[in-house]
């Protein structure tokens, strides 16, 4: 496995590998896949050129480009077995739902980010909690910024996680087979390219996973691990910038410390299958700009 894993290394990260203080060679090929924001997802500059020479032409780019993000975003949610919105409203109070349904405070966080959005509700008399937010997203997901929204979820302050946390339990994981559910937390909002921030996210998917699928893994860290090597396998596999692609065996050896310390759920026909679903069906984001 080390030596599959040192051809994606530079020789710095190889001599790394070697030594029996460094990570594993698995965490340097996942560190190193997730380095920077994919460049293969569609992006607004494919379609829209500066240099064009009519406004016509541009009009016809631009609209191009929007169907091309509309298809994505179907993508991106048909991709998953996405369950229905959950219904929130009966755990808020009257103030605090007034203030959801205050369509300046979703465009207030759109245009100017939560800062603002959550002093609006302040300003309303309605202090910002894990299940007030969690209903903002949910009652306005339609609408509001995938990337405002994840930068949020995202971030290592108590409100920030708690509301992470509070929107994946609100999702509703029970029952759910590893990789659907992972598919599903994809797709709702853009994944910071930061590699601790992508870390952060997926313990919160492993938290709750766990929580409400307790007898599929024996323990959270194997969740997280592996949800985390699933995003590497996904970005080798589908980033065309990515020449050294990890193969089905190359996988399964990633993997062999998780599939000692979890041999029920971990087989290795259980990793081949996820190889298999990765390689046919990509782990699709919803694309930047809101619906």
């Amino acid at each position: 496995a080390a030596a599959a894993a040192a051809a994606v290394l530079t020789a710095g990260e190889r001599s790394a590998v070697a030594s029996p203080k460094s990570p594993s060679a698995s965490a340097l090929v996942a560190k190193k896949a997730t380095q920077g924001r994919s460049s293969y997802e569609i992006s607004e500059k494919t379609f829209v050129s500066t240099d064009v020479d009519t406004k016509a032409l541009a009009k016809v780019m631009a609209e191009q480009y929007e169907r091309a993000k509309q298809q994505s975003d179907k993508l991106a949610a048909g991709a998953t077995s996405v369950r229905a919105r959950p219904v929130l409203e009966h755990r808020l109070t009257k103030q605090q739902l007034a203030v959801l349904k205050d369509e300046d405070v979703l465009d207030t966080f759109n245009k100017s980010g939560h800062k603002k959005a959550l002093a609006k509700m302040r300003d309303a008399g309605v202090e910002p909690d894990a299940q007030l937010m969690s209903a903002f997203f949910h009652m306005h997901y339609e609408h509001v910024d995938k990337v405002k929204m994840g930068e949020f979820l995202g971030k290592d302050v108590e409100l920030n996680t708690a509301s992470c946390i509070q929107y994946l339990r609100d999702l509703d994981m029970r029952k759910m087979a590893f990789l659907p559910a992972l598919r599903q937390m994809i797709a709702q909002f853009r994944i910071p390219g930061e590699g601790q921030v992508i870390a952060r996210l997926m313990a919160h998917f492993a938290r709750v996973y766990c929580d409400q699928n307790p007898h599929v893994f024996r323990n959270v860290e194997s969740c997280d691990q592996l949800a985390f090597l699933v995003l590497t396998l996904n970005t080798s596999t589908h980033n065309p910038q990515e020449d050294r692609k990890i193969g089905k065996e190359d996988w399964v050896d990633f993997c062999v410390e998780l599939r000692e310390n979890e041999p029920d759920t971990l087989t290795v026909q259980f990793l081949e299958q996820l190889w298999d679903d990765i390689k046919q069906h990509e782990l699709r984001m919803p694309m930047a700009e809101s619906l």
